[in-house]
């Protein structure tokens, strides 16, 4: 009788789909997962900010353009810009999003700061009246100041995670 010679090493040589699908999805759990970026519920504590604080430039930029209507512009749309690009970033858990919404908000900050000096010197000079819409404006602006300087930082945390 003539016997069949079995190749026991080609087996070994090319392994079959099942085995190749196997090493895939061990490679695959061996990757660091990016979902959550720090927290096991779905958004960290630096997301949750980062969304308030789109929320509350999306609120400036309506009270900045009710209250200077006329020199609105750039921070209504820089504010707006700034909103869209943190909430897209904080929700693609994107790091370049984070990137381009720390620039942003280093920006608006700048702007802002120039704006309250601005006051503060015709305040200081008697070109403007401290009346109490002034002050709370002044007010307003310093809490702005010091929440985009917590966003920034915010941002710079989430950068790194991402």
């Amino acid at each position: 009788m003539p016997s069949i010679a079995i190749d026991e090493r080609s087996s070994e040589r090319h392994p079959t789909n099942k085995d190749e699908s196997k090493e895939v999805i061990k490679q695959y759990e061996e990757c660091p997962q990016r979902a959550y970026a720090g927290s096991d519920n779905g958004c960290c504590d630096n997301e949750k900010f980062l969304i308030g604080v789109a929320i509350f430039l999306m609120v400036f930029a309506l009270l900045t353009l009710v209250n200077y209507y006329h020199m609105a512009l750039v921070p209504l749309l820089l504010s707006i810009a700034t909103s869209v690009v943190i909430i897209v970033g904080v929700c693609t858990k994107n790091a370049i999003c984070m990137l381009i919404s720390m620039i942003l908000l280093i920006i608006l900050a700048v702007i802002e700061i120039a704006t309250l000096l601005y006051e503060l010197y015709h305040f200081i000079n008697g070109q403007n009246e401290a009346t109490a819409r002034a002050i709370i404006g002044f007010i307003f602006g310093i809490l702005f100041c010091v929440t985009i300087v917590f966003a920034i930082i915010s941002t710079c945390a989430l950068r790194r995670e991402y």
